[in-house]
């Protein structure tokens, strides 16, 4: 990544520029349209849009024409700044940064204190034009050159600031640029953060927080992870297959505005068939079917005690959120004091949730094994985890207001934390062995030392104060699981924020294009209404596409076709007059039909159902068989 002329600026940058693929003239238009749509926008944030839309009819064609040189831009970026000068001046560590621009000399040997400036513009601060090309190893090398060689000699009037993405080394700009380019540029280099670290913060805002109400069923957050560690790593993709799974959500769940902003002012609203879709709701029927007869037939009957239960869950669910993740990550801390290789639950919290959106956590197979390795804990190790957890509850009191479940657990925690800290080094509550000074040879007091140690080892030995308070913690953390960290699936009218549509989600982001050429080639009428009668109709019509008349033709050959019956078949379906006529006059086929015919079978061929064999030149080979 390279900037001109310093960095550590872009964070207080003006307007952002991203540069497409384009030759210089066509890289000068995109970044005016870049700058003057941006500026227009921050200029008309208080204007009605009947006011925007008329000033930029006004001011869109007179800017493109004018600004479309580095004369135009600097005039453009100093009009910019007056019309801002009335603004309260900024702090003075942030106008010493950007003054840094202005101080010493620039690459390429100008210097800005000898450039024209008035008091007002001394006065403002100049933040940078960033540019930002993402993708520079297939940018035009000859672009680069121009741009950068255009910027230099105006930076005083135009500060830039040119972030250079780049995938593989910082070489590849030394081998892009040449030197008499390069020395314009002032370049430090900075990497991005992993997607390893990206990813697990964009979880836990997005799902490891009771505020959100859409969620992610286990087989769709299992999908979108697995789609992430075994495809390319992006979070772009990751976020727009959540994007892709909430819009589903709230298009195909009837009921989905409960678990948007305000649903639950809309509960008072339900019409009556959505009362009848709540009571058709799986886990509703199992909460009916939990409570006493004259109560399931008042939630049966009655809309009214429909919409009070309806909301009395709705409510316990956000309740339920708000204990859940605390807990969680009261357990996540536990878990990652235990050695390597111990922790069945993964190291990211984002693997915890995942375990628990698929089953309560105390039904895992593993679960009393863990705890198992926490009897072991060391002082250190569990004054530790008391600190932590001590701290995750009151943050989560915090952020979500008083809970009497959280603040009596954070109360006992403290207590414990406080009897840790001063309770004295366990030991073994042995006794010493204190033996009377005699003479006696060495083998007698050895035989003597041996059954005074007999004797001891029969006596039961008590348990240490240490070994009673660890015993405590962990019951009660155990309890605090068993309580609030239930399966979600186990809560009522959980199908209103749980989107659990694994097999949409596949089919939008992970489609079979094979599947979809072949019913396009076999169905034409599937996707296009004038290339036949019917879905079911599959006779070959001269209506259809050239390309499909051809494959359906081949489904009938075998592993080697040849390209002249294959044509004469062809002429039969798309002109069966013209090849009667030609069979008898024994001329040759139209040049019009064999280009047809060529082209049907070049679309094939790239489409990879055919390709040309050197074993028979008028033969081509067959590559796709039965539904493959």
């Amino acid at each position: 990544h390279t900037h001109t002329p310093h960095t550590h600026t872009h964070t207080h940058t003006h307007t952002h520029t991203h540069i497409p693929h384009a030759g210089m003239r066509a890289t000068m238009r995109e970044i005016l349209a870049q700058l003057t749509q941006k500026t227009s926008r921050e200029n008309n944030d208080g204007e009605s849009d009947e006011e925007e839309r008329v000033g930029r009819d006004k001011k869109s064609a007179p800017t493109k024409m004018t600004l479309c040189s580095m004369t135009g831009l600097c005039s453009w970026y100093k009009e910019v700044i007056m019309e801002k000068g009335a603004e309260p001046p900024a702090s003075k560590r942030r106008k010493k940064q950007l003054d840094s621009y202005s101080d010493g000399p620039l690459c390429g040997g100008t210097e800005v204190k000898d450039a024209p400036c008035d008091a007002a513009r001394m006065a403002v601060p100049r933040p940078p034009i960033v540019m930002i090309i993402e993708d520079t190893e297939q940018f035009p090398p000859t672009v680069l050159q121009d741009l950068v060689a255009s910027l230099s000699p105006h930076l005083a009037e135009f500060p830039v600031v040119l972030i250079l993405g780049l995938a593989t080394s910082t070489a590849t700009i030394h081998h892009h640029l040449p030197h008499a380019v390069t020395s314009l540029l002032s370049m430090e280099q900075f990497d991005t953060q992993h997607p390893f670290v990206t990813l697990p913060l964009v979880i836990k805002e997005l799902f490891l927080t009771p505020t959100l109400s859409f969620r992610l069923g286990h087989q769709t957050f299992s999908f979108l992870l697995q789609k992430f560690f075994k495809s390319n790593f992006s979070i772009l993709n990751f976020s727009r297959g959540i994007q892709c799974a909430m819009m589903e959500h709230f298009y195909w769940q009837p009921l989905s505005f409960l678990c948007a902003k305000g649903g639950l002012e809309q509960i008072v609203h339900m019409s009556h068939m959505q009362c009848e879709m709540v009571r058709a709701t799986p886990s509703f029927q199992l909460h009916i079917e939990s409570l006493e007869p004259q109560r399931q037939l008042q939630l049966l009957k009655n809309d009214n005690d429909l919409k009070a239960e309806v909301q009395k869950l709705l409510a316990s669910l956000s309740s339920y959120y708000q204990l859940f993740f605390p807990t969680m990550r009261c357990l996540f801390h536990i878990l990652q004091q235990l050695p390597d290789g111990s922790n069945p639950f993964g190291r990211q919290l984002y693997e915890l949730y995942k375990v628990c959106l698929e089953r309560a956590i105390t039904e895992h197979p593993k679960y009393d094994y863990v705890w198992s390795f926490v009897r072991a804990f060391s002082r250190t190790e569990l004054s530790t985890v008391l600190t932590v957890c001590i701290h995750e509850l009151e943050d989560a009191v915090s952020r979500t207001g008083p809970s009497a479940p959280l603040v009596e657990a954070t109360s006992q925690l403290k207590i414990w934390a406080d009897e840790l800290e001063h309770l004295e080094a366990a030991t073994a509550g042995g006794e010493s062995i204190v033996l009377p000074v005699v003479q006696e040879t060495l083998g007698e007091r050895a035989m003597r030392v041996q059954e005074r140690l007999r004797q001891l080892s029969s006596r039961p030995k008590p348990p240490s104060a240490y070994t009673v308070l660890l015993s405590k913690i962990i019951d009660f953390f155990k309890e605090l699981v068993s309580k609030h960290m239930c399966c979600p699936y186990e809560l009522p009218l959980h199908e209103v924020a749980y989107f659990t549509n694994i097999s949409t989600l596949i089919k939008h982001l992970s489609p079979s294009p094979r599947a979809a050429i072949q019913i396009a080639l076999s169905k034409p009428n599937h996707y296009l209404s004038s290339a036949g009668s019917c879905d079911s109709d599959t006779r070959l019509t001269a209506n259809m596409p050239d390309v499909c008349i051809i494959y359906q033709l081949h489904l009938e050959c075998g592993k080697m076709i040849n390209l002249f019956d294959w044509m004469q078949a062809f002429i039969a379906v798309v002109q069966p007059d013209k090849l009667k006529e030609e069979s008898k006059k024994k001329q040759e086929v139209e040049p019009a039909l064999q280009a047809r015919f060529a082209q049907a079978v070049s679309e094939l061929q790239l489409l990879g159902f055919v390709k040309p064999t050197q074993r028979k030149t008028d033969h081509v080979q067959r590559l796709t068989w039965g539904a493959c």
